[in-house]
């Protein structure tokens, strides 16, 4: 049996959990147990969501130049990727 599980494995039992939560039908003890198992399988997969968001870039046109971003930058300034500008500087069509 392997020690540690990926991400979708740990997500999937954490369905599988939330499921049986869900459907009420196991005794207070099972339940806590249950509830204990699925918030360190949530942590796990939040925190390999957080890894992975740090790994991702986004291309962003500056003053015609493509720069590689870090996502968390592209999120923290403006919200929404910057579009290339228009050749001319056309505002309107």
């Amino acid at each position: 049996m392997k020690k540690e599980m990926n991400f979708e494995q740990a997500l999937g039992k954490l369905e599988n959990i939330v499921r049986t939560l869900e459907v009420g039908d196991v005794k207070l003890e099972e339940a806590l147990k249950l509830f204990e198992e699925g918030s360190a399988l949530s942590k796990k997969c939040l925190d390999e969501l957080d890894k992975i968001q740090r790994r991702l870039e986004v291309l962003k046109v500056v003053d015609g130049k493509v720069l590689r971003v870090p996502m968390d930058e592209r999120l923290a300034g403006c919200g929404a990727i910057d579009a290339a500008p228009a050749k001319g500087g056309d505002d309107e069509e």
